[in-house]
């Protein structure tokens, strides 16, 4: 609606949609003041050009909101002021169903987050409890487990040769069960333990000092197995130095244990994506299946049952390890061509620094 009045707000011009909007014919308005239609016009006072909301009225006394502009026109006599007004009800309830929405947005997310934290916070009881439980059984488990795997081994030295051919074999298979028993409670206990040193601050651990660390740890088995590992380029990171040995021992290690006839080629590397560091550790093994990719990481999951030696719990631990810094772990292989883990530490558990050239 378009209302041309003086300066003082009487009206000399209204357009058609003015009628509608206020519900007057024009010749009733003409030499009225703009007051009647919008008490609140304060004229050029305000801003020209400015928009401002006010409360308008029609002729049956229903006021509603609006926004109205002004703007001067300098006539031969003398200055008017025009009012371009518009009826913002709509807006303005659209407005408030948006407030309306937008706080039963908030009070949605509040909820759910309440609930999310509730549920975390019973994810990590259950977690700590399963823990406990892990670490208590397999600590308690073991004195009595030594006992039964050495008495085994007795009967089976004292007696061999002494029983019958069946008889030997229900020993062998009492011992080597036993000395089974004996490695899974111990890789549960070390499971268990991961992420305990959480209360204790991350500190700058050099990747390059770790790795000289595993070598050192391996060295009987990369020499038999004449295993050649390479790296460079490797960060300095802000964790635990005894986790990060226990992630990269774990993975050699694993390297190394899965060979084809051809001695083991293992290249570690680290790249940045963005804020995190990638770490790589490729083989030239037997690779690995792609629909147990996932699979692997499974607590105590063996792929090749008794053909190679171990427990299945070693990439578990390195996925509680990488987990316990808000990164992710995941393999990349080929059946019969090597397999290429990977995984990422990010910014919270990550130093910007490069350090060294590597060792090959």
């Amino acid at each position: 609606a378009m209302i041309i009045s003086s300066e003082d707000g009487l009206i000399s011009l209204v357009n058609s949609q003015a009628e509608v909007l206020f519900g007057y014919p024009r010749e009733e308005l003409m030499g009225r003041n703009i007051h009647l239609l919008v008490p609140g016009w304060s004229g050029l006072t305000a801003s020209a050009g400015s928009h401002e909301e006010v409360r308008a009225r029609r002729k049956n006394a229903n006021e509603f909101p609006a926004e109205i502009s002004l703007s001067p026109l300098v006539t031969e006599e003398g200055l008017l002021v025009t009012s371009a007004i518009r009826d913002i009800t709509e807006r303005k309830k659209a407005d408030a169903e948006i407030r309306e929405l937008n706080l039963r947005l908030e009070q949605r997310v509040a909820e759910r987050t309440r609930e999310l934290l509730e549920s975390n916070r019973a994810l990590q009881q259950s977690n700590d409890d399963l823990s406990q439980f892990a670490y208590a059984a397999s600590h308690d488990l073991q004195e009595p487990l030594r006992m039964v795997s050495l008495y085994s081994e007795l009967l089976g030295k004292k007696y061999a040769g002494h029983l019958d051919e069946k008889a030997d074999q229900f020993i062998s298979f009492i011992v080597n069960g036993a000395q089974r028993m004996e490695m899974l409670l111990k890789d549960l206990l070390t499971y268990s333990r991961v992420g305990s040193d959480n209360e204790e601050p991350a500190v700058p651990v050099a990747c390059e000092a770790v790795m000289q660390k595993v070598l050192l740890n391996l060295h009987a088995s990369i020499d038999e197995n004449g295993a050649v590992i390479t790296w460079r380029d490797l960060p300095v990171v802000q964790a635990h130095e005894i986790r990060l040995v226990q992630l990269f021992q774990n993975l050699v290690s694993n390297a190394i244990k899965y060979r084809r006839a051809e001695p083991p080629r293992i290249q570690i590397t680290a790249e940045r994506r963005n804020s995190d560091w990638c770490f790589s550790v490729q083989d030239n093994g037997i690779g690995i299946k792609r629909d147990y990719a996932q699979q692997v990481f499974g607590i105590f999951k063996r792929l090749h049952g008794n053909t190679y030696p171990g427990t299945g719990i070693g990439l578990a631990i390195c996925q509680r390890i990488i987990e316990g810094y808000g990164g992710r772990i995941w393999v990349d292989s080929t059946l019969g061509e090597g397999s290429r883990f990977c995984f990422t530490l990010p910014p919270g558990a990550v130093q910007v620094q490069e350090q060294g050239a590597g060792n090959g």
